[in-house]
């Protein structure tokens, strides 16, 4: 029998979103704990988290694995998570992201509500946590798991009601890491990389910029199509082309989806910029979108 699941989350109360907007309508099937967990418990009782924005980390091992091994891999996290080096109750990260697309629950009790995390430098505090299981110092994630990863982020976003139209920004206090010692007040992207709240070089250099300019694109395009249209805020916050985008041709282009039938093109041009482009069409609503947007590298 599968452990994969679909779940239909009810909202938590006093966010401010539409109950049909849930995990079943950005099509995502979380594969549980139960799937790569066995015998491998929290240690301590989950910490319930006031969240305010995301945070994206990649887990700096080998790219090259095949499905079967993943739930082996994470355990490995969680044993090297849980041991005497850290010391955690738990895997690190709410959600984990594999090559393959493939979305998996990591710290107990992430899909039923909103829990502490761990991470690499302390825990600022006020985030949920999506790992991308790889290295990605050098090269880009697959497109199987940037189409997952943007899913998955669109959902939480609308889960905790977090802002994340392109330049959107969040302040808190933080509680304490090696770049933001506990007590100062933090401002921050609403999507952001682990390296702006810790003294790492997680996500990975090759992934970062992306991250930074270009998650957020997609991520806000993808959750404007599926909100209901008396909740949108601005019909011109992100405008269709009037013309069509030409992607280059290189090692560096990026072919990827954020819906099910959602194709995104990257890529990173000579000049050091990213484009994206992305076409939305589901089942029942058709091709609905195109975005287009030039992203400067910071």
């Amino acid at each position: 029998m599968s452990t994969r699941r679909q779940f239909l989350l009810v909202p938590f109360r006093g966010i401010h979103r539409s109950p049909s907007i849930a995990m079943a309508d950005y099509g995502l099937e979380v594969i549980p704990r139960e799937g790569w967990a066995e015998n491998r418990p929290q240690l301590d009782s989950p910490v319930a988290e006031e969240v305010r924005f995301l945070l994206v980390h990649h887990s700096a091992t080998s790219n090259s694995y095949g499905g079967d091994e993943v739930p082996a891999i994470l355990g490995g996290f969680y044993d090297l998570h849980t041991g005497p080096e850290r010391g955690w109750s738990d895997i690190a990260y709410n959600f984990l992201v594999d090559r393959f697309g493939q979305i998996w629950e990591g710290r107990d009790g992430s899909v039923e509500g909103a829990v502490m995390a761990d991470a690499t430098g302390g825990n600022q505090g006020f985030s949920q946590l999506a790992c991308l299981v790889g290295d990605f110092t050098t090269e880009m994630p697959t497109p199987e798991a940037l189409a997952s990863l943007s899913r998955l982020l669109g959902w939480m976003a609308d889960r905790h009601g977090i802002d994340t139209a392109p330049g959107a920004m969040v302040s808190f206090v933080s509680r304490g890491s090696n770049r933001w010692e506990a007590g100062v007040e933090v401002e921050t992207s609403t999507i952001a990389g682990h390296r702006e709240m810790s003294i790492t070089s997680c996500p990975g250099d090759a992934f970062y910029p992306y991250v930074v300019d270009g998650l957020a694109v997609v991520v806000e395009a993808l959750r404007q199509e599926l909100r209901p249209p008396e909740t949108t805020t601005s019909s011109a916050a992100i405008q269709p082309p009037t013309t069509a985008l030409a992607i280059a041709t290189t090692s560096t282009s990026i072919a990827a989806t954020t819906a099910t039938d959602l194709p995104l093109a990257v890529a990173k041009q000579s000049n050091g910029s990213f484009w994206v482009r992305g076409f939305l069409a589901t089942g029942f609503l058709g091709l609905l979108w195109i975005v287009r947007r030039r992203l400067s590298v910071r």
